[in-house]
């Protein structure tokens, strides 16, 4: 996930772009009333919490956080932050960049796409859903930082008010807010920037679909294959696939906390066909694609 939005840009312009670091944390609290009830009731945790929500950079201005109404998604930073009171604060972790395999966070915060919204609310939590500040601390534990002693499913916002507030010369994070603002004024001003860097995330947020809306046509190609070998009795055909399914399951560089096509063969395959569907496929692809480059 490179960020392809730095091409045909001034230098000055590539420079304020590229201050967005995957991994960044985005502290931010809401305009409606329920924001402003999550503030006040967070202040028995932390008296001094002014978040309300917690969000996660990506990539080309893509954000990874979870609502209640459409769970864990990629967002545009953008948009967000104009739904936001004026006070959102960003905060990094100094360490994470220096890591060997820093190119590939991106991919594995995106792990939990599609997870649901975790209504359990300091609860013990699951492996299939998430609220914000609980989603946020389970990237971190997935790329081996864990922020927090308590489990994800007990971290709240204002534990990461709490860090932000703590933030010295001799702590592990930094304040990178200015640099966002400079970001934000830019592709405010400029439109044609704006438009470039929300193609760069409508492309990121449509193939991450695609790669979802596809997996049970996958599955459903290679059950048929690993049937067919079976039935020909090709030795041959069967280790390949069974390779495959080595790959789909432990090599691969983007996976989904939800994929199970690596179980074609084992389990009833789902009852799809990726010619019929063709068409339909297309559109929904489209579909995605042109909802994310509309302007909120």
């Amino acid at each position: 996930m490179k960020n392809i939005m730095l091409k045909n840009t001034l230098e000055e312009e590539k420079q304020i772009l590229a201050t967005l670091q995957t991994g960044d944390i985005i502290l931010v609290d809401g305009n409606s009333k329920l924001s402003d009830s999550l503030v006040m009731a967070q202040k028995v945790l932390y008296s001094k919490c002014q978040s309300s929500h917690v969000e996660l950079m990506i990539a080309d201005g893509a954000i990874l956080h979870a609502t209640g109404d459409k769970g864990v998604h990629l967002a545009f930073l953008f948009d967000e932050l104009k739904k936001c009171k004026p006070n959102w604060r960003v905060m990094r972790h100094k360490k994470i960049i220096n890591q060997e395999n820093f190119d590939n966070f991106s991919t594995q915060f995106t792990y939990f796409i599609n997870q649901t919204y975790n209504k359990g609310f300091m609860g013990n939590g699951n492996e299939s859903s998430s609220f914000c500040s609980e989603l946020v601390a389970k990237c971190y534990e997935k790329i081996g930082f864990s922020i927090f002693e308590q489990r994800p499913s007990k971290v709240t916002p204002a534990h990461f008010d709490k860090i932000f507030d703590s933030i010295d010369n001799d702590s592990d994070w930094i304040d990178v807010t200015g640099d966002y603002k400079k970001y934000i004024d830019l592709i405010t001003n400029k439109d044609d920037l704006r438009k470039i860097n929300r193609f760069a995330y409508a492309t990121l947020k449509t193939s991450l679909f695609k790669r979802s809306l596809l997996a049970p046509y996958r599955e459903n190609s290679l059950a048929t294959m690993y049937e067919m070998a079976k039935e020909m009795g090709s030795t041959k055909m069967l280790e390949v696939l069974e390779q495959s399914r080595d790959t789909l399951k432990n090599k691969r560089n983007l996976s989904f906390w939800n994929e199970q096509d690596y179980n074609f063969g084992l389990r009833p395959a789902p009852d799809v066909n990726i010619l019929e569907d063709y068409s339909k496929v297309l559109q929904q692809i489209g579909e995605h694609m042109m909802e994310a480059l509309r302007e909120d």
